[in-house]
């Protein structure tokens, strides 16, 4: 269950579910990779992390954890790209 209910009702619209009360999902590394590797082809200048909250939803149907967001926001600023704005959730 979604704890906002813009947010459940922008989840389901999109066809994503939470994944509460179900087994922990993990973005593996190379998901985690692809992520970072989608971004960089795609962007013209800093990447934030609502790209990258789309990115991960896009590959896991799920909306991602604020852990999968600081994971692909580390390989990115590990290869020097730019990440700009909060990447923690607003829910804490």
């Amino acid at each position: 269950m979604f704890r906002s209910p813009i947010v459940a009702h922008v989840a389901k619209a999109l066809g994503l579910r939470s994944s509460a009360g179900a087994q922990p999902r993990c973005l593996s590394e190379d998901d985690a990779a692809a992520v970072a590797y989608g971004l960089t082809r795609s962007s013209a200048g800093a990447i934030n992390g609502i790209d990258i909250r789309v990115q991960i939803s896009m590959i896991t149907g799920e909306l991602p954890t604020p852990s999968e967001v600081r994971r692909v926001k580390h390989l990115l600023t590990a290869a020097d790209w730019l990440v700009a704005d909060q990447f923690d959730s607003p829910e804490g």
